[in-house]
């Protein structure tokens, strides 16, 4: 008769994983990757987004960013990325291509800056394969660990002027989302069976994102965010087959904490073509009960970026005088603390914005830098993000008068 031990297998879950074969690893713990997407405009400027206005991109992190778009704007983006991952046996590379966000922006009542808003986009992403032989009581086996989902984002906000100075905004957010994890053991003794455990998570919740935007003169404005705390709705369901044969099927509901957070920003324009920007970010992780982990815990997140964007000159000609350059650079604490290392991300980040129609652009940006640290078997990730925009304007909603 052959033996099932599920307690070893159950127990693997729980353990932090140290050889990697393939995918950053700290997609594994919380929620995954965060994935927060301002705009294209934002992407190549280290991330600023929260004090950022005008009527060429929509406004994603701060809905009171859009009160100046004059007429129904689309936008949607796709973004490609490249990682090597290193610890201290090597490295492994690979790459992935996925969507990054749509959205459409709707003028309701130009003079009061009232401009409808409606977006979709993932907000966090798992993605990890890692394999490990280990010998656990006497019994050696090759394991295998998958990771894969995240969640996503779908929204509808608006922007309204209190006055000529002051701009508010309100979005409303549906989160929502699958994240699967499985661990594949193979046994070398015969009397062992092989096992395979998929447990997967469902989840549901809604938030409110609260925004302003103040212009302190014609070319400074400063901004301000709060997303308020949700508790997700998950539905839990794992299924435990040995030798290929489904084994065991369980179910259970429970709750998860998404926190508070807070943000400032600001922008300049300097000498009518040069736009200074900083943000920063605070989520309250340490608040979140996520599950627990051995030499894992939780902090608060926190994100800073500056950026500067050189706008064409005003009546220039030719194709290049009008194009768009933007700079940035940007710091993410993330929320993981990994055996008492905090694991941290750097980055610079640059774009252009190429005119292809009269109020129609193609954004590229480039985001390049580093997360993590190989200190205590712990895993570097070196990557580069390069992203693409498509953004375009329409006029809807245009009333003519009969001849």
């Amino acid at each position: 008769m052959k033996r099932s031990p599920l307690i070893f297998l159950a127990t693997l879950l729980l353990l932090p994983l140290e050889s990697y074969a393939g995918g950053p690893i700290y997609s594994r713990y919380g929620i995954g990757d965060l994935r927060l997407f301002g705009s294209s405009r934002s992407y190549a400027m280290g991330g600023t987004s929260i004090g950022l206005t005008g009527s060429g991109f929509i406004n994603r992190t701060n809905p009171a960013g859009n009160a100046e778009i004059a007429f129904t704007r689309f936008s949607g983006s796709f973004e490609y990325q490249n990682v090597t991952s290193a610890d201290p046996s090597g490295d492994v590379n690979f790459s992935r291509g996925e969507f990054q966000a749509v959205a459409v922006a709707i003028p309701i009542a130009r003079s009061r800056g009232a401009v409808l808003t409606l977006s979709a986009s993932p907000l966090s992403s798992v993605s990890y394969k890692v394999q490990e032989t280990d010998a656990w009581m006497g019994i050696t086996s090759r394991q295998t660990f998958l990771g894969n989902g995240g969640l996503s984002r779908f929204s509808i906000g608006s922007s309204y002027g209190i006055d000529s100075t002051i701009i508010v905004g309100l979005q409303l957010n549906y989160l929502f989302g699958r994240i699967g994890q499985t661990v594949m053991i193979d046994f070398d003794d015969p009397l062992y069976t092989d096992n395979e455990l998929r447990y997967s998570d469902f989840y549901r919740a809604v938030n409110v994102t609260l925004g302003a935007v103040y212009s302190i003169s014609k070319s400074t404005t400063i901004g301000a965010t709060v997303g308020t705390p949700a508790h997700f709705s998950i539905k839990n369901e794992n299924l435990i087959s040995s030798d290929g044969f489904l084994d065991t099927v369980t179910t259970a509901d429970r709750s998860l904490r998404w926190p508070l957070s807070y943000g400032v920003g600001f922008s300049s324009l300097l000498n009518n073509r040069y736009v200074l920007a900083g943000d920063l970010t605070v989520q309250e992780w340490s608040r979140a009960d996520f599950q627990a982990y051995r030499e894992v815990s939780y902090r608060n997140s926190v994100r800073a970026g500056l950026g500067l964007e050189i706008q064409p000159v005003r009546g220039a000609s030719g194709y290049w005088a009008n194009t768009f350059y933007r700079f940035g650079a940007g710091f993410h604490q993330t929320y993981l603390m990994m055996k008492g290392e905090p694991i941290n991300e750097y980055f610079v980040t640059g774009g252009i914005g190429l005119p292809i129609g009269p109020d129609a652009r193609l954004n590229l940006g480039i985001q390049a830098g580093i997360r993590g640290t190989t200190s205590n078997a712990l895993q570097r990730d070196t990557f580069v993000r390069l992203g693409l925009t498509f953004s375009a304007s329409e006029e809807w909603f245009l009333s003519f008068e009969e001849e």
